[in-house]
């Protein structure tokens, strides 16, 4: 079985969860920022696409959403980090999103998410965008998840997402090794 792992990342989470998947991957496989994929590479070449992406405005961000969106049958592995909980309703919300913007003739093998550092620059954009529209309730929201979040996130992903991914990603590998 032929893999590529895809990545985007905008402060290194991602792609320390990209680096730890690529490591215990047992098939042929290939790692590259989603930024620095070339036009040379054809993704009809893999059999296993992995996705990773960052959360940016409730969703997975843009680059790696536009690659979720461009597959058309292939077996796929999600993978994000995201400055809150994983098991915030906010991440649940993210996941659906992104699983959503697969064309429905991929293979969704899985979906692991994780938590990663909130970025003070992301507080401080929120906190700006509030003041200038203070009506949007949503936005306020989301700042308020952030800030109670923030101190919470520091030194995310750790060595214990790691391992999490770790033994996520081994046990789909094993199912699909084994032919399940």
């Amino acid at each position: 079985m032929k893999t590529i792992t895809l990545y985007s990342t905008q402060t290194g989470n991602t792609k320390k969860v990209a680096e730890t998947v690529f490591k215990i991957n047992p098939f042929e496989k290939a790692i590259i920022p989603i930024d620095q994929l070339e036009s040379q590479v054809s993704l009809d070449d893999y059999d296993l696409i992995l996705i990773g992406y960052w959360v940016e405005n409730s969703q997975a961000n843009g680059e790696a959403l536009s690659m979720m969106e461009q597959l058309r049958n292939k077996q796929v592995i999600l993978f994000g980090t995201s400055g809150t909980d994983p098991n915030h309703s906010y991440v649940r919300k993210v996941r659906k999103a992104a699983e959503s913007a697969l064309d429905s003739s991929n293979e969704l093998l899985g979906h692991f998410v994780c938590q990663g550092e909130i970025s003070e620059a992301v507080i401080t954009g929120f906190e700006a965008l509030v003041n200038m529209q203070p009506e949007n309730k949503t936005m306020a929201n989301l700042l308020r998840v952030f800030k109670e979040q923030y101190p919470i996130s520091i030194g995310h992903p750790n060595e214990e997402d790691l391992r999490n991914a770790e033994r996520y990603f081994r046990d789909i590998f094993s199912i699909i090794g084994s032919g399940q």
